[in-house]
């Protein structure tokens, strides 16, 4: 998953973007996890953190598009990413 970009090209900025929407997504599922303080919790709390998480993950989507979007990326790669060998388990599980 390294690409060979050196530190200062807009390749590794995309890759340092991605890399810190994802944490930010894991920091706000963590969130979502204790339950110890649920009775202190306002009604539609944990609704209203699971749509921030949800923003979240729409960014980093986002920034992984961005992120693919290298000029060795064939423009197929980004148009059905699921045709790949390059993704993660099988398409069905996208649709």
């Amino acid at each position: 998953m390294s690409n060979e970009a050196g530190p200062n090209t807009p390749a590794a900025l995309a890759r340092l973007v991605l890399s810190d929407r994802a944490r930010d997504v894991v920091d706000g599922a963590l969130r979502l996890v204790p339950t110890l303080d649920d009775g202190q919790r306002p009604p539609g709390d944990l609704l209203l953190e699971a749509l921030r998480v949800r923003a979240q993950v729409d960014k980093l989507v986002t920034a992984a598009v961005l992120n693919a979007r290298e000029p060795d990326t064939p423009r197929t790669t980004l148009a059905d990413p699921r045709s790949t060998s390059r993704s993660r388990g099988s398409s069905a599980a996208y649709r």
